[in-house]
């Protein structure tokens, strides 16, 4: 029996990419290393770079297990649940190239294994998925220092919100706010107050979506029923899930080729027909 070799398999994977992606860019893709923190939407994104063949050696961090909750958006199933979120997303880019590399977080992301990654230069762009925002603005601080791009999906409804900030190219800024802004945010999280998911309903409108008006209507219904308790997280749709995937993909692809130089990008990408 003939042995199948690495570069022969990708060769194969990707044959029918060409010439919507000629040799030299799809050798440029597979080199260019992801970490992708947080498997929900993040799963999604995850599989969708690799079967393009981006990223053949990609970090998966979650420190999570898979729930019922989260069959709506994970490809997983009932036999799954209680596995790792991180495990689960490797097992599916593994049955889908065998030879991909995929280094996986159980534990999920913190500022120590990040700052260990982006110093040894293990990383070349950082793709936040994560839920919490003092985590969140970390990410950035540490991507700012070290020059790598950050890339996010945010859920909105059918719909997304794509939010990219090129630090390779000297962006100095968070969610569009300077670190005065978001140093006082922190400090209002730090002392703990029960207002905290108010703080961060706020965050993920104002600051993130752009305002309340741009957040889909029943999305914001949801966020409300967080605050009063009465809903324990917000809605999300897999369909919106995927589309983050589609869309994250297109983007890098497009940052990795040298076809897209803006520094930041805050793009609110809906379904219509």
């Amino acid at each position: 029996m003939k042995t199948v070799r690495a570069k022969d398999y990708f060769i194969l994977k990707t044959n029918r990419n060409r010439d919507l992606i000629t040799a030299d860019e799809q050798e440029k893709l597979a080199k260019y290393r992801v970490a992708v923190l947080g498997m929900s939407v993040g799963s999604n994104i995850a599989f969708v770079l690799t079967q393009a063949g981006i990223s053949q050696e990609i970090t998966l961090a979650d420190f999570d297990e898979l729930d019922t909750t989260n069959l709506n958006r994970i490809f997983g199933g009932a036999h799954q649940i209680g596995l790792n979120k991180s495990v689960l997303a490797a097992r599916r880019i593994y049955e889908d190239n065998p030879f991909a590399k995929t280094n996986i977080l159980f534990d999920g992301f913190t500022k120590k294994n990040l700052l260990a990654l982006l110093a040894k230069k293990k990383i070349d762009c950082i793709i936040d998925e994560i839920d919490a925002i003092p985590m969140k603005i970390t990410i950035r601080q540490l991507a700012m220092r070290y020059k790598v791009p950050v890339l996010m999906v945010t859920d909105n409804g059918d719909g997304i919100v794509l939010h990219l900030e090129r630090y390779d190219l000297g962006y100095k800024k968070i969610f569009h706010k300077n670190l005065k802004y978001w140093q006082k945010k922190l400090k209002m999280f730090e002392k703990g107050k029960s207002g905290d998911k108010k703080i961060a309903g706020g965050i993920i409108m104002d600051d993130i979506v752009g305002g309340a008006h741009l957040v889909d209507p029943r999305m914001l219904e949801s966020v409300k029923k967080v605050l009063d308790k009465k809903l324990v997280s917000w809605s999300q749709l897999g369909s919106a899930a995927m589309l983050g995937g589609v869309y994250a993909t297109y983007a890098l692809k497009q940052i990795i080729l040298g076809k897209d130089k803006r520094k930041e990008v805050r793009s609110h990408i809906n379904p219509h027909f």
